[in-house]
């Protein structure tokens, strides 16, 4: 086992356990603001997904044991559907209220069950190519169905996301003063570029290391404004 392909898997595990231990901080201090308790939800999902899925899928993948690496591939994409909801729920909290937010999480809770469906019709294991293997990792692309249904999700959660930051910008503008979620959410906003590309498996090169160890960068982001005595309910 080479060192960049070492150094790829310690990056999915390590960005991974800092999502989830930065989830359980935020479950612990937002006990009753349900938008915050949401995106600590969906950062334990996302987490899930780096550390204890892509990572070990790596390792059997380079290990050449590639039906076990393309079955968590496909199975991370289940948990993948429960992280862009709760995101989107995130959102749908911080963006919304009263009718509107009613409505707004109906709209999420339905996109999250056809999305579920989708991904149970078009989410096999028939529906990669690959292993696309090179010293960096493994890494398997959607085609088909499978391609459209993840864009899709992955372009709805980006466009509440965009929303959300030009809400922040305008009480900005009004008060001059930023929300610490505002950089919470340009944080994720930059999480969600380097993913999609993670995602669609076209970056088996260096750039898929780099990707990795940027993610790293974003868990710590997150860990350091969530643990800021300033931030809280």
């Amino acid at each position: 086992m080479s060192s960049s392909v070492i150094l790829s898997i310690l990056a999915l595990y390590t960005a991974g356990f800092i999502f989830i231990f930065t989830g359980f901080i935020i479950l612990k201090k937002f006990k009753k603001d349900k938008s915050e308790r949401y995106f600590a939800y969906a950062l334990i999902f996302m987490g899930l997904i780096l550390g204890p899925l892509m990572g070990t899928r790596t390792i059997f993948g380079i290990l050449g044991y590639h039906r076990i690496d393309l079955a968590i591939a496909a199975f991370d994409q289940l948990i993948l559907v429960l992280s862009l909801t709760c995101f989107g729920f995130y959102f749908s909290f911080k963006l919304f209220s009263g009718k509107a937010k009613k409505i707004s999480l109906a709209f999420f809770v339905l996109l999250g069950f056809f999305v579920l469906a989708g991904l149970v019709w078009a989410f096999g294991v028939e529906a990669y190519t690959g292993p696309h293997i090179s010293k960096w990792g493994t890494e398997y692309e959607p085609i088909g169905k499978a391609k459209i249904v993840f864009i899709i999700a992955w372009l709805s959660i980006v466009l509440f996301n965009l929303g959300f930051l030009s809400r922040r910008l305008i009480d900005w503008y009004k008060t001059r003063k930023l929300k610490y979620d505002f950089y919470i959410g340009l944080t994720l906003f930059v999480f969600f570029l380097f993913f999609i590309f993670e995602e669609l498996g076209q970056m088996n090169t260096w750039r898929l290391v780099f990707s990795r160890v940027t993610s790293n960068a974003i868990a710590v982001v997150f860990y350091l404004l969530y643990t800021k005595e300033s931030f809280k309910e």
